[in-house]
């Protein structure tokens, strides 16, 4: 605690605890300038203190508030800024509120400790000139003295150094306007040019950006469409896939019932060429047979033969009877036909018919000639 820098100060005593300690640049200590004081009389303060009442109950309070903040061990805040703006006030005021306290009854300066600050605004002869002193004087006086007072030690303040780098140099000569002016604007000029240098590069990377940015939203949709496309054809080939798998079960199916019907076909065809053996007589197994097998086999037989005869004379009388209606007249059905009708080269008509007819009755064409096929019983009924 003792030993402290050249540019600080602080507001000690010995063996007191240190209440500031701030650095600041030494500068020489400017001259004070002195007020003079105003003395006032005793008598002029009672009349004083007697026509104003409100002046009075004023200075009451004050006294009052420095009476409570010095009595208090722990001060607040507000307490101790209160006492420091009663004392940064000048003498004349200090002193016209010291009178009123000359004039009140004395106060005991063993048992309460207002004397002292009482004391450090009466007595203007011991009272420091300069802040600092002031300052630690009031402090040194508000604090909690002990029973028996002693005299408070004051430590010397260091003079501050004045730094040349952050003074201004009153002896330099003035700046012209004119010049100043132009100056300025020509800063201001330089810095708008490079702001608009800045604005108008920055405008190109904007439009470079947007110009990038439509590129890219071209290739997003070129994209896009492409998945869409892809994703298309993924579910074509998946339907197709599906298709295929459908008709792959159902051909396999197929081939099930396919080759099932086969096997009944071959079986089938296997006992139906057992029973054409058997009838044919080619089977071997007719020997073992029965007798009565046999006979039943003969009787089986005998009447498919006659089924099969009467089929056949049953087909013969058909087609005599087809041929029959084939060799009739178009025309009146009763007679054979024996008339070539040329050009056309049908013969549908018999002589009869033939005679009155002037076009042919299957294509409907002009008759130009007729050729008699049969001679002269041509011309006879079918009945003669």
């Amino acid at each position: 605690m003792a030993n402290r820098s050249e540019d600080e100060w602080s507001l000690v005593s010995d063996n007191e605890e240190v209440l500031s300690d701030v650095s600041f640049d030494e500068i020489d200590p400017e001259p004070e300038v002195h007020v003079p004081e105003v003395t006032v009389s005793k008598t002029e303060v009672s009349a004083r203190i007697g026509n104003e009442v409100d002046a009075e109950e004023e200075k009451a309070d004050v006294l009052s508030l420095l009476a409570d903040t010095i009595i208090s061990s722990e001060r607040s805040v507000e307490g101790y800024s209160r006492e420091i703006r009663v004392s940064l006030l000048s003498p004349a005021h200090q002193e016209w509120i010291l009178g009123s306290s000359r004039c009140s009854p004395q106060i005991s300066t063993i048992d309460s400790p207002e004397r002292n600050v009482k004391l450090a605004f009466i007595e203007s002869d011991v009272r420091p000139k300069s802040f600092p002193d002031r300052l630690r004087v009031i402090t040194a006086a508000m604090r909690p003295l002990p029973q028996t007072e002693e005299p408070p030690k004051y430590t010397e303040v260091t003079p501050f150094k004045q730094n040349q780098s952050t003074q201004v140099d009153f002896d330099a000569p003035p700046v012209k306007s004119h010049e100043n002016r132009a100056t300025l604007l020509r800063d201001a000029l330089d810095r708008s040019m490079t702001l608009t240098n800045q604005l108008r590069a920055k405008s190109q990377d904007s439009e470079r950006l947007s110009l990038r940015i439509a590129e890219l939203e071209s290739v997003i949709v070129q994209t896009e469409q492409k998945t869409r496309r892809h994703a298309m054809v993924i579910k074509m080939n998946e339907r197709s896939l599906t298709l295929a798998k459908q008709q792959a079960k159902l051909s396999v199916e197929y081939q099930d019932n396919l080759k099932a019907i086969a096997d009944s076909l071959r079986r089938e065809n296997s006992q139906l060429t057992a029973q054409n053996a058997a009838l044919r007589g080619e089977d071997e197994a007719l020997a073992v047979r029965s007798l009565a097998d046999l006979e039943e086999l003969e009787t089986m037989l005998a009447c498919g033969v006659e089924s099969v005869r009467a089929a056949l004379r049953a087909k013969y009388r058909a087609a005599i009877e087809k041929q029959r209606e084939n060799d009739l007249c178009v025309v009146c059905f009763e007679k054979p036909v024996s008339v070539v009708l040329l050009p056309c080269r049908h013969q549908v008509l018999c002589a009869s018919c033939a005679v009155r007819m002037t076009t042919c009755p299957i294509d409907r064409k002009d008759i130009q000639d007729k050729v008699l096929t049969y001679g002269l019983n041509a011309y006879t009924t079918s009945s003669s």
